[in-house]
């Protein structure tokens, strides 16, 4: 179960699951903000403190199976499940609910056919 209020950890691990087709998700992607240690800084003139230029850090990029870069790139989960007006005050029993559901399926039916796991 995933959705759009993690960090990278989770976009890495989604990624990884989704990715990979290790196992039925449901939710929203989970943000796409995958880049690890990133800041910005901004060079200033010593007298006056007036900016320069500003530039951005970046540890790192997770890149995925295909080859793209994972930040701005979220894993969609197999079974997209969206918030709306008329279920965002029981969004998460939704959901769980809906996982649940899925365990209870037969084998050889919906993941498990297309070669995902339980």
């Amino acid at each position: 179960m995933f959705g759009p209020h993690g960090g990278s950890h989770l976009d890495q691990f989604a990624a990884m699951v989704i990715d990979n087709d290790l196992g039925h998700t449901i939710g929203l992607p989970a943000g796409g903000y995958s880049n690890t240690w990133e800041w910005t800084e901004t060079l200033r003139f010593a007298r006056t403190g007036a900016a320069v230029a500003s530039y951005m850090w970046n540890i790192g990029h997770t890149l995925r199976p295909t080859g793209e870069i994972l930040e701005g790139n979220p894993a969609l989960p197999r079974e997209i499940v969206p918030v709306t007006r008329d279920n965002f005050s029981k969004y998460y029993d939704d959901v769980l609910r809906r996982a649940l559901a899925h365990l209870e399926e037969p084998r050889g039916s919906s993941g498990a056919a297309r070669g995902g796991s339980r």
